[in-house]
């Protein structure tokens, strides 16, 4: 995994006396920090990978807590998120990040960060009946720049705290050691992307390999925090069918059923704008190759029977490998869940009831 080293760090004055601020500056004496009374200086269109070594420390304005994007026909989780920073100093070609922040795209950190948790207590305490699932890999990877930060020792002890939560560190990387030792209460999941080590080397630059992410999550769940797996993006790139038995079965010889909380699968998704991204910097990619197309919510996709094909696949392999672990389908429609599942969630909270369910078991 590459390590994140910013060739400047610019502070909102207004957060610079914060922890997570000091935290930062501590852990880069060495690199020039300049303070800014507005931070909208750096929203400007920058060619992506200079703009990511640039480190903005800011405050977050408004409500953080914030629905998952499943719209239309595509079923929904009930998923919620909420940002401590946005966007990630890994390159993956098909990373969406690409096109949303193009006029954003410095490494963000939000600092006020009691704020945040506070803002998510009001919303958990309103809400008493209601189990949440909340996660913060969205717009950045989870635990990516968790040695620098330390957030991890802020976010689960949080969690430990609340009755109806249950949070997810989402993350591409091997950066747990702060995991170790926090009292996490299993409120805590931690997850992880996962492709074949052949496409993370084709696809996933400056990510953890296959085998990093995998010693990652056994020594998580050596300290008794649920693991959570998304097969996601699923690629159809040569050979894909056997690369996601060697992986499934690499998977199965480090984690126990009884450790995971549950799987997601989805496949590889993108907005219309982004296939130019990828021409430009990623040319050796091979994603665009695909049989894709628009979609009604306006991402591009593989044909539905491609996709299909992908989850059966891969759903067998799991139903197989981690019998009794819930799994599900990723911003996917009706159709292709009563094809893949041949049951159909009836409510837009039913899929996510079906995993609280099985979580708390």
């Amino acid at each position: 995994m590459c390590p994140f080293i910013p060739s400047a760090i610019f502070i909102d004055k207004t957060v610079r006396d914060l922890p997570l601020t000091r935290r930062v500056i501590n852990h880069f004496p060495a690199i020039p920090v300049t303070e800014i009374e507005n931070p909208d200086i750096l929203k400007e269109p920058f060619p992506a990978t200079s703009a990511k070594k640039q480190l903005l420390i800011t405050r977050f304005k408004g409500e953080p807590v914030k629905p998952c994007q499943g719209m239309g026909d595509y079923v929904c989780c009930n998923y919620m998120t909420v940002s401590f920073g946005t966007n990630c100093h890994f390159e993956c070609t098909y990373c969406i990040l690409q096109d949303y922040l193009k006029n954003n795209p410095a490494m963000t950190l939000y600092a006020n960060v009691d704020e945040i948790l506070a803002s998510i207590e009001r919303r958990l305490v309103q809400n008493p009946g209601r189990q949440f699932r909340i996660g913060t890999g969205e717009l950045a990877d989870s635990l990516a720049l968790d040695d620098i930060t330390r957030l991890t020792g802020d976010l689960v002890p949080f969690a430990a705290r609340q009755d109806n939560l249950i949070l997810e560190l989402k993350t591409k990387s091997g950066c747990v050691d702060n995991l170790i030792g926090l009292n996490h209460r299993k409120k805590t999941v931690i997850s992880w992307s996962l492709n074949p080590q052949k496409f993370i080397d084709d696809e996933e630059y400056k990510t953890a390999s296959l085998d990093e992410r995998l010693t990652a999550a056994r020594k998580v769940a050596s300290a008794g925090y649920p693991v959570a797996l998304h097969f996601d993006p699923l690629l159809a790139l040569k050979n894909w069918s056997d690369e996601y038995v060697r992986l499934v079965q690499q998977v199965r010889e480090v984690l126990r059923p009884t450790e995971i909380a549950w799987i997601s699968i989805g496949s590889l998704r993108f907005t219309p704008g982004l296939g130019k991204i990828i021409r430009e910097r990623f040319p050796k990619s091979r994603l665009l190759t695909g049989e894709l197309f628009p979609t009604e919510d306006g991402k591009v996709r593989y044909f539905r029977e491609i996709r299909e094909e992908l989850y059966s696949h891969v759903k067998n392999l799991v139903d197989s490998a981690f019998a009794g672990v819930p799994n599900y389908l990723c911003m996917e429609t009706k159709r292709v869940w009563g094809e893949v599942y041949k049951n159909i969630p009836e409510t837009k909270g039913a899929l996510e009831a079906h995993l609280a369910q099985q979580f708390a078991c």
